[in-house]
């Protein structure tokens, strides 16, 4: 699942090279800063809360809501709430029990589509616990024909 979203960041151009250069001697390669930069903080974070026990947060909504209510998400509801709204919306349906991959193929899915997700998988079970077959199989003929 998408987890991440689209910062602007203005770095000291020093700090960006020297972590390049750190990462590179231990046979880290980095296409882009983006990419340098992502690793680099998540790197950290983890290694914070290792060392420092830091709680990290367990679901993309939660950290969404920390972030919106100290006031740092300004930017990102312009630049990246397409994504986020994508990351929120898969972890919404896998919490429900429905497998979210389709939306890679989607930019932004509806609140109908969710709900008739929903109503598929609910179908689907309740099909399975009855014991219903959903039609007959290729080739085989109803009783009665």
């Amino acid at each position: 699942m998408e987890n991440s979203a689209v910062f602007n960041v203005r770095m000291d151009i020093r700090a960006v090279a020297t972590l390049h250069r750190h990462f590179k001697r231990r046979g880290l390669e980095f296409s882009s800063v983006s990419t340098l930069t992502r690793h680099t903080v998540e790197y950290f974070a983890d290694r914070y809360v290792e060392s420092f026990g830091a709680e990290p947060f367990a679901s993309v909504a939660d950290a969404t809501n920390y972030l919106e209510s100290q006031g740092l998400l300004g930017a990102l509801k312009t630049r990246g709430s397409s994504a986020l709204k994508k990351a929120l919306q898969a972890e919404s349906l896998e919490l429900e029990g429905i497998d979210p991959s389709y939306l890679k193929r989607k930019s932004v899915v509806s609140e109908d589509q969710i709900a008739k997700a929903k109503e598929i998988l609910q179908n689907r079970q309740a099909d399975e616990c009855s014991g219903a077959i959903l039609g007959p199989k290729p080739g085989e003929v109803k009783k009665g024909e």
